[in-house]
């Protein structure tokens, strides 16, 4: 006969189940409360049911904590259990800080045993520690803040291009639920336009897609245009940069034909002439692009519509790069001798107009 709820509840604590050696190590009664009964390591109270009694003692948490070693058993008779410095904790977590605003979470491994050897400390943190340290203490403390401060008041997210060529800073893209979900809320609850309109934009799947197109061509446009962000930097570097970035705008949309080897004649590239375009198809719009475009549930004049949108893309793209090349790009390929790395000074094509002592020059 199964035992109704009330039934249960009106058990009490038997004595007898001290005896038992399911139960024996770990069961104690609960001060002044006989239909429960209390787990040793657990510290977790439980109706004086054997069925319930049973059931806890193959929970995950009883199994872990009535191990011969662990924390709650030593402490449970006698032994003082060893507990993290204060300290060492606060030195981690600013390590962690470090880590996540300058440097690789891969580095952890070392610099937390370089600074255990160099300064005798006892830290106890590589990547895996330090990872969770950034997603689970400091992520969500520095959120919190950043609720604090933002309150009620509007506020609007800027992309930034990112500071190490290396990485792609992909808020929209890796965030787009997080960020759709965000202003549907937004809409709802406060019936805000701004938030309507945005929202009406993240639904459409076709400006992810196009989001997906643009990505790696803005990382590689991020990374020339920290160059010329540089106060020293060197101008010879720049333009070479720049032409590679321009040949590889157009190598995307431009027949082979039309792109000259020489560098001095990429300004004679005709890219109005509609004879030097690569045919859809044809055209290399990226691999994520491609897979994504591929597998997306679209209808086919959609998809080749989006196509010749990415396509005007790469076009006005390579034409605004083109605008910003020299139009002298032979003589500036010759100053570049005057580079402390390229010191061919019979290369410079404008030598023969210096009246100074060359010998000077070239010493």
């Amino acid at each position: 006969m199964t035992l109704t709820k009330w039934s249960k509840d009106g058990k009490k604590y038997n004595k007898d189940w001290e005896k038992d050696t399911q139960l024996i190590d770990w069961i104690c009664q609960v001060v002044g409360d006989q239909r429960k009964a209390m787990c040793r390591y657990c510290k977790t109270e439980i109706h004086a049911h054997h069925g319930d009694l049973l059931q806890h003692a193959n929970t995950d948490k009883h199994k872990k904590n009535s191990k011969s070693f662990s924390s709650t058993r030593l402490t449970d008779i006698g032994f003082a259990v060893s507990k993290p410095s204060t300290i060492n904790q606060k030195a981690e977590l600013q390590l962690a800080s470090y880590i996540a605003c300058h440097a690789a979470v891969s580095s952890a491994d070392h610099l937390g045993e370089l600074l255990n050897s160099a300064f005798e400390k006892d830290l106890s943190i590589h990547r895996t520690k330090c990872t969770a340290l950034i997603n689970n203490v400091i992520a969500p403390c520095m959120f919190k803040d950043l609720l604090k401060d933002i309150g009620e008041t509007q506020y609007s997210l800027v992309i930034d291009e990112s500071t190490d060529i290396a990485m792609v800073k992909q808020l929209c893209v890796v965030q787009w639920d997080e960020l759709k979900l965000h202003f549907q809320l937004c809409k709802d609850a406060k019936r805000c336009y701004d938030a309507e309109v945005l929202y009406q934009m993240y639904c459409d799947p076709l400006n992810k897609l196009y989001l997906e197109f643009l990505m790696p061509i803005l990382h590689e446009f991020s990374r020339v245009n920290k160059l010329f962000q540089l106060k020293n930097g060197n101008a010879f570097k720049m333009l070479d940069c720049l032409q590679s970035y321009f040949r590889t705008l157009i190598s995307r949309v431009i027949t082979p034909s039309a792109i000259p080897p020489s560098d001095s004649k990429l300004l004679d590239v005709n890219l109005n002439d509609t004879a030097n375009h690569l045919p859809v198809y044809a055209v290399n719009f990226g691999v994520q692009f491609t897979i994504v475009l591929g597998e997306a549930k679209l209808d086919n004049t959609v998809k080749t519509n989006m196509k010749n949108r990415c396509c005007d893309f790469l076009l006005e793209a390579a034409k605004q790069v083109q605008n910003r090349l020299p139009a002298n790009i032979n003589t500036w390929k010759s100053m570049a001798s005057f580079s402390p790395n390229k010191p061919q000074l019979a290369t410079v094509s404008m030598l023969k107009m210096y009246t100074g002592d060359l010998g000077a020059l070239d010493a």
